[in-house]
């Protein structure tokens, strides 16, 4: 019985898309360099108030962010979606608005403001924090 559960327990997972860690390294490169491509398209196109390096500094942090992560089938996951992101930008699908709550968070990180104790309470309230500090910061 017991070691029926261990069998069980060590079978291998197929992997999404990388065989290796590898290709998956190579898959999170070649998806941080279509970003990096896309960084003065995204600038101009949504109007946004940041300049390409403090884009380009907000997508370094991002991917830094899971620096850490070792499971394939995970890096994979990340990496499609990253994918979807992009193609849900660079195709215009997203507003202004919703770029500018992913690049404010950069500045609210620089400013030591402390977002994360506020995840407990409602999505709708940290929304509206982030909103009105950006309108406050650029037209006050």
């Amino acid at each position: 019985m017991t070691s029926q559960a261990v069998r069980a327990g060590l079978r291998e997972v197929k992997p999404i898309l990388s065989v290796d860690n590898e290709e998956a390294r190579k898959r999170v490169l070649n998806l941080y360099k279509a970003w990096y491509r896309q960084i003065p398209y995204i600038v101009r196109r949504y109007d946004i108030p940041r300049s390409e390096q403090q884009c380009r500094e907000k997508l370094r942090e991002e991917f830094t962010k899971h620096k850490d992560v070792t499971d394939i089938r995970i890096i994979d996951m990340l990496v499609i979606k990253g994918q979807m992101e992009l193609k849900e930008t660079a195709e215009v699908w997203k507003q202004k608005g919703h770029i500018m709550i992913m690049c404010y968070k950069l500045l609210i990180n620089r400013r030591n403001f402390n977002i994360c104790s506020t995840i407990k309470s409602d999505s709708k309230i940290i929304y509206l924090r982030v909103l009105f500090s950006y309108v406050n910061y650029f037209f006050i």
